[in-house]
């Protein structure tokens, strides 16, 4: 799970990533999980390397705006709803709104190197 992110990391001499997109400015829309790893690689001081094709960068940059274009997806893979005599799950009445996010947008700065096919 990602809570042993931070027992891992010591171990590790660098984090590879392969990103959905590379922007303008560097930052990265990477799958989920991409943002907390490569927070965590940078308070580790272990080098973060996104590994991509030129036809993943990308001439627009991502702003806050963008958060939007995200793929959303389902609920049902983070949340249990419950099964039936567990007694867990939903309450009546419980307007709780759960976002699983497919992507994450990690900054620039969290990147230490950038290896492309040219």
């Amino acid at each position: 799970p990602d809570s042993s992110i931070f027992s891992l990391l010591p171990r590790c001499s660098k984090v590879l990533l392969g990103p959905h997109l590379i922007a303008a400015d560097g930052s990265l829309l990477s799958i989920s999980g991409s943002l907390p790893l490569c927070i965590a690689a940078n308070k580790m001081r272990v080098p973060v390397v996104v590994v991509g094709g030129m036809y993943k960068f990308c001439t627009t940059f991502l702003t806050a705006e963008d958060w939007g274009m995200r793929d959303l997806g389902s609920p049902e893979e983070v949340l249990d709803f419950g099964i039936e005599g567990s007694g867990q799950g939903e309450a009546e009445g419980d307007e709780t709104e759960v976002l699983n996010p497919f992507w994450d947008v990690v900054p620039a700065e969290l990147v230490s190197l950038y290896i492309t096919n040219l």
